[in-house]
């Protein structure tokens, strides 16, 4: 029976692998203990699971993001910190075509809340990143058809209005 992998968030990354009629085969603590959050859905990349989210254990602000890879028996394979001196959350992620991670979600790292967007490879490493110069924040990305990144989100106060916003990959922002 084909595995299921399932995060279950307190205060820690908790991973969880059931077979599919339930029976729970693997229970390991991955990440933190003082404030993490799994805030995207499992990306399959080979054997492997990579998940993103914020934590408050470890980095240079009061929450930064997390690149989590694990195998398929749910071992931490590698974990990346990324984030500013105040708080960088992402809210979503997607896999693009190339394999690579997008994230958007927001950031005060510059001043007040503002939309980010950036790439980072399987592993974590930073690609690019950009924030963008409003106030606000990215709620969801994806890749469609050919090289284009689309990113939705809210900006201004205090009645946020919402963005779209579409840009190529090959441009690397």
């Amino acid at each position: 029976m084909k595995s299921i992998l399932k995060i279950i968030l307190f205060n820690s990354c908790w991973l969880l692998t059931a077979k599919t009629g339930g029976a729970q085969t693997y229970f390991e603590l991955i990440a933190g203990g003082q404030g993490e959050e799994v805030c995207t859905e499992a990306m399959v990349i080979g054997s492997r699971y990579v998940f993103t989210g914020h934590t408050t254990s470890a980095g240079n602000g009061s929450y930064d993001v997390f690149v989590l890879q694990t195998d398929e028996s749910g071992n931490l394979v590698h974990q990346t910190i990324l984030g500013g001196p105040a708080e960088d959350i992402p809210l979503s992620a997607t896999l693009t075509k190339d394999k690579k991670i997008v994230m958007t979600g927001y950031t005060n790292s510059f001043s007040s809340d503002q939309p980010f967007l950036c790439k980072v490879d399987t592993n974590g490493a930073l690609i690019w990143d950009k924030h963008l110069t409003i106030g606000g924040w990215g709620f969801d990305v994806c890749q469609a058809d050919g090289n284009n990144l689309f990113m939705t989100g809210h900006a201004g106060s205090p009645d946020p209005d919402l963005f779209f916003l579409s840009n190529s990959i090959q441009q690397e922002m």
